[in-house]
């Protein structure tokens, strides 16, 4: 404990440093830098929204929830990260905590806060990863099911408020490279109404991957969950496919020109499925039958009732040589995916 206390603290300490020496650069590259001079004296406003999180009276958020104002006022309060406040109170308090306050101590005000270990053990149980780096950045390596949102950490475009729309519920991972931008995306997302925002400290994507490789490396379970989820589709691993991602029958149906669907789940435990839907567990005589029995070029989709049964079982179809369309359905299965529009024709 007085090691990770130790450790903490020469991050804070670290992390400090770094925010001075970046404010530093900013300073002079706006000296040099009409346009970034100009933003630095004319930072642009935040993009109000309206929340209907506390009533019906009309509730803003935006890059500072205590400067918003929009038509029909906000009855005096303030929607954020999920809750809704009295403004007078909410504004009147120290206004958003540093990361270094965040990383000490949380709150309700902080993003929750995950170190890269941390990160790269749950990286798969996230519905979303915000990837906040450059585009240059983004271009030397990226997780496979990741959501590039660059500058992020600055302000929120039309543009990126098109991406984010809609996920304000959803349970969502972002990183940078270092965990300073990812903060101040995760701080603005929380204003942005979001609920369930967890924000890695103390590295980013280069060191989160390595961690989950070295785990992959130490465990006895090849792939990992993880693992595929920062690769995508490869010899070893099946693709990830989130329930977050589909719409409808029509999203699973065209991810080839054959899809077949196929249940994890056994069916002494588990009667009701898919009228179409193939029955083969995970076991390594089955599935080898199933892939002798297929057509080349199908795609496989394997379901089960939350993610764990269908990862294993798609993980034994690459296993046993299976190199063509792979996923398997994550974060939910049946009793959702029957819930969609047009899977009853499945």
């Amino acid at each position: 404990n007085e090691y990770k206390s130790y450790l903490r603290k020469l991050f804070v300490g670290v992390t400090m440093v770094m925010n001075f020496l970046m404010a530093t650069v900013l300073y002079i590259s706006g000296i040099f830098n009409p346009d970034i001079g100009d933003i630095l004296s004319n930072p642009p406003q935040g993009l109000c929204r309206l929340s209907p999180l506390c009533g019906t009276t009309c509730d803003v958020t935006c890059d500072n929830p205590c400067e918003c104002t929009a038509d029909g006022g906000g009855g005096g309060k303030i929607a954020f990260g999920g809750q809704c406040y009295a403004a007078e109170e909410f504004c009147n308090e120290n206004k958003f905590p540093t990361l270094e306050k965040c990383i000490e101590e949380g709150g309700s005000r902080c993003p929750t806060m995950r170190s890269v270990e941390e990160a790269a053990f749950e990286y798969s149980s996230f519905e979303y990863r915000f990837d906040v780096r450059s585009l240059e950045e983004w271009a030397l390596g990226h997780g496979n099911v990741s959501t590039h949102v660059p500058d992020l950490s600055k302000r929120v475009s039309p543009t990126q408020l098109k991406v984010i729309d809609g996920l304000e519920d959803k349970k969502v991972l972002v990183y940078c490279a270092s965990g300073i931008r990812a903060f101040a995306a995760s701080t603005r997302l929380l204003k942005y109404g979001f609920r369930n925002v967890t924000s890695v400290y103390g590295g980013g994507f280069p060191t989160v991957s390595e961690q989950i490789k070295k785990d992959l490396a130490a465990s006895s379970a090849k792939p990992t969950k993880p693992s595929c989820y920062l690769t995508g589709s490869s010899e070893s691993c099946p693709q990830p496919l989130p329930l977050s991602r589909i719409r409808n029958a029509k999203d699973i149906l065209n991810l080839g020109k054959k899809v077949i669907i196929v249940d994890a789940r056994p069916a002494d435990q588990f009667p009701e499925t898919f009228p179409n839907a193939k029955r083969v567990v995970n076991d390594e005589t089955k599935i080898r039958a199933l892939v002798n029995s297929l057509e080349e070029g199908t795609t496989i989709v394997y379901f089960c009732q939350a993610g764990v049964l269908s990862f294993q079982a798609a993980s034994t179809v690459r296993a046993v040589g299976w190199r063509g369309g792979l996923y398997w359905v994550d974060h939910g299965g049946y009793p959702q995916l029957k819930l969609l529009p047009g899977m009853e024709l499945i």
